[in-house]
């Protein structure tokens, strides 16, 4: 089973929910030339040129229509900047996309002008376009020149149905980011691993990551750890780079199991969550928590003490009951129902450790609270999480306590996850897979716990159910 996990950043309102990575180089002007040379696009040293002035926005009549977007595919799209003579730094930008991951890379015809009293509008404006579209993230903002040098005001929004704990509800990713100004080379590599690891999510890590993903992950985390001695980054900036550094360790060590990888990324949500600014945002420093307990989870999970491991989970199991505190269930139902479903998954796997049936009724008790929230209408992915997950509690409960009925109620949750899951636009086959393999387990552990006539009255009851899987499982 695997965390829920909300990976956001503190939220200063203009920037990425954290769960995205950002990186950084040198000087903000000059540097951004490096660009060129890095992603091999033989561009000379505009960047150093004085820009024209920020052309007006296209009026509509003139607009290229929306590119197409392939459906079930991540795609990161970006815009016309303001003041970009040339549309030259946007097409670095695009050039330096294309062909990382499993996602694809894509330009479009708007420009969205960077308003300084209204970033959370401009965002707004973002996700219409994302929705129009289909794209997945929108890469956005404005050229303008400080003190006689270029200077990037950029933007990252994510897509409305990748918020709240992303396509999967697993970690949280960055949802809105203002990109630090940091030099070209680096933000390059920021937007590659950002993207890399989204794809991935998106995917449900099918497929085998980017060759180039661990060479980026090391630039990317040096500049991180060597951002906190350089004197030009702002506080907010070095924030963002390390958010994105947690992000992308926690999930790339969750993919390729690498614990020490989650183990670093501990460290980081540590350091940034005892660097709390008493006036910060609750709901970004909750996604914070949320993404910290999914780390330790992992951790908890991997290590092959029993101790070390009930350890690590009541860690993360303090740490998800704190981030429910700071969410409120009205205004952010998503928010708060994947935080829930993961407090389930910590509960689950704690219970699975110790003698009694309590922390897996507990654990069942918070599936079912999120599903209230996460519907198969709104999030159809998320929601076959986390019945897939309440699927797995009410085995283990029903196997421990020696009631038929209780498994046979996995058998529903399992075969409403398989439903949800083959009713929506491509689902990844390994995951439609193991939500069929579920069932299977449930009657098999009826069969060897259980009189034959309790396996055959929940054939019976579901029936319909069963049928309809195996005909899936012919095609």
């Amino acid at each position: 089973m695997s965390l829920e996990s909300d990976t956001p950043p503190p939220r200063h309102k203009p920037s990425i929910e954290l769960t995205r990575p950002q990186r950084i180089a040198h000087r903000r002007g000059g540097t951004f030339i490096l660009i060129a040379a890095l992603l091999g696009v033989g561009v000379a040293a505009w960047w150093l040129m004085k820009p024209a002035p920020p052309p007006p926005a296209a009026e509509s009549a003139t607009e290229q229509p929306l590119p197409h977007v392939e459906p079930g595919r991540f795609t990161a799209a970006v815009t016309h900047f303001a003041g970009d003579a040339g549309n030259q730094q946007a097409q670095l930008i695009v050039n330096a996309l294309l062909g990382v991951g499993d996602g694809r890379a894509v330009q479009f015809d708007r420009t969205i002008g960077v308003d300084d009293g209204a970033p959370v509008a401009d965002h707004d404006t973002a996700r219409k376009l994302l929705a129009q579209s289909g794209a997945s993230v929108l890469i956005w903002g404005a050229l303008s020149t400080r003190e006689g040098e270029m200077s990037p005001d950029l933007y990252w929004t994510l897509a409305a149905e990748l918020q709240d704990g992303g396509r999967w509800g697993r970690y949280q990713p960055p949802e809105t980011l203002h990109l630090p100004l940091i030099g070209a080379s680096d933000l390059a590599d920021l937007l590659r691993l950002l993207v890399i690891t989204q794809a991935a999510e998106f995917h449900a890590n099918e497929g085998a990551m980017d060759d180039a993903f661990p060479a980026i992950l090391d630039r990317v985390r040096a500049f991180a750890y060597g951002s906190r001695q350089r004197p030009g980054m702002s506080k907010r900036a070095r924030i963002d780079v390390q958010f994105v550094l947690a992000y992308v360790l926690a999930a790339y060590g969750e993919q390729t199991q690498q614990t020490k990888l989650v183990q670093e990324a501990v460290t980081l949500y540590r350091e940034l969550l005892a660097g709390r600014p008493a006036d910060a945002e609750p709901l970004r420093w909750a996604m914070l928590q949320n993404n910290l307990a999914n780390a330790l989870w992992m951790v908890g999970e991997h290590e092959s003490e029993l101790p070390v491991q009930r350890a690590n989970l009541e860690r993360a199991l303090a740490v998800l009951q704190s981030a429910l505190l700071d969410v409120s269930r009205e205004r952010t139902p998503l928010a708060w129902a994947m935080i829930e479903s993961n407090l389930g998954i910590v509960l689950t796997s704690l219970g699975v450790r110790q003698v009694g049936p309590n922390r897996l009724e507990a654990a069942a008790a918070a599936f079912r609270d999120a599903l209230q929230e996460r519907t198969r209408a709104q999030v159809p992915f998320a929601f076959a999480l986390t019945q897939t997950k309440l699927g797995d509690a009410l085995r283990e409960l029903g196997t421990r306590t020696k009631q038929a009925a209780v498994v046979c109620r996995a058998v529903d949750s399992h075969l409403e996850a398989w439903q949800a899951l083959t009713a929506a636009g491509k689902p990844p086959a390994t995951r439609v897979t193991a939500a069929a393999d579920a069932v299977a387990r449930d009657f098999a552990v009826m069969k060897e716990s259980f009189p034959a006539r309790d396996a055959e009255n929940c054939r019976a009851v579901h029936s319909a159910g069963l049928q309809q899987l195996e005909r899936g499982a012919a095609t």
